[in-house]
């Protein structure tokens, strides 16, 4: 049985079930994960072992074995691995193949993006979309990744994304994240027109919280199922929010940028 590794330039993490019968997709941050090598054509000065972080080959092994871990735990006593995972922060294409060469995840027989896997998930396309923004021309950021297929016969549209981060400050940064959440929402709504049985995914490193106006208004992502309508979307990490968890600590107050929202 084949699954599906989904790379990008994103953040962070959990678990999500839907469809007609119950999948297992996850959203993890594997912050930095860089190899050993230094590659001239990219900012890795810092990860290599002349650079200050000292990043070592038993560093490097370490940090791989712990990833293999977590994913490992998600599978849970029954090793019902995730049909999906999304993941972010990553070097390159190499440091993905020793994460599902380890022994703990090689049972998963996990394949990255580029790969056809029809016994689960049969990859039909895949495409970055980058970021536009019209009274900002100029701005860049992180493309939103794309791929799209069918899991046992169902369509299935899957985003991976890392929104405008909150330089210069909440408020001041508000409008390039609600263009961003714009932006996706015209992606799902073209998608699920084209073919409503779709179903479609976003997740990633959002820069705001699951209750902020880029989720809430932007995607019109709703917190419980019962108040999702036509054209809405289901966001259950606001549940999670209200109730106190969250992906990352700032003064001493959770925050929950990381969502997975169908």
């Amino acid at each position: 049985m084949k699954k599906l590794l989904f790379t990008g330039l994103f953040a962070a993490l959990i678990v999500a079930c839907f469809a007609q019968k119950p999948y297992k997709v996850v959203f993890y941050n594997f912050e930095n994960l860089f190899d050993t090598i230094r590659n001239p054509e990219i900012y890795d000065e810092e990860f290599t072992p002349e650079g200050p972080k000292k990043w070592n080959t038993p560093k490097y092994t370490k940090k791989i074995n712990n990833l293999s871990r977590v994913l490992f735990d998600i599978a849970a006593i029954n090793k019902d691995y995730p049909v999906v995972i999304g993941v972010s922060e990553i070097e390159n294409r190499s440091v993905m193949e020793d994460v599902i060469a380890q022994p703990k995840l090689a049972p998963g027989n996990y394949r990255i993006v580029h790969y056809d896997s029809p016994d689960v998930f049969k990859l039909e396309g895949s495409a970055p979309i980058p970021f536009t923004m019209e009274s900002l021309p100029n701005f860049r950021t992180r493309d939103v990744v794309t791929m799209w297929g069918t899991i046992d016969g169902e369509p299935f549209y899957f985003m991976v994304a890392h929104w405008p981060s909150r330089l210069g400050g909440k408020e001041a940064s508000a409008p390039k994240r609600l263009a961003a959440a714009k932006q996706v929402k015209h992606i799902v709504d073209s998608v699920t027109a084209a073919n409503p049985a779709t179903k479609v995914v976003v997740m990633g490193d959002l820069n705001d919280d699951a209750t902020d106006d880029s989720i809430v208004e932007g995607l019109n992502a709703k917190g419980k199922i019962k108040e999702v309508g036509k054209g809405d979307m289901f966001n259950l990490f606001i549940g999670l929010l209200k109730a106190g968890y969250g992906t990352l600590a700032y003064r001493d107050e959770w925050n929950l940028f990381d969502n997975i929202i169908v």
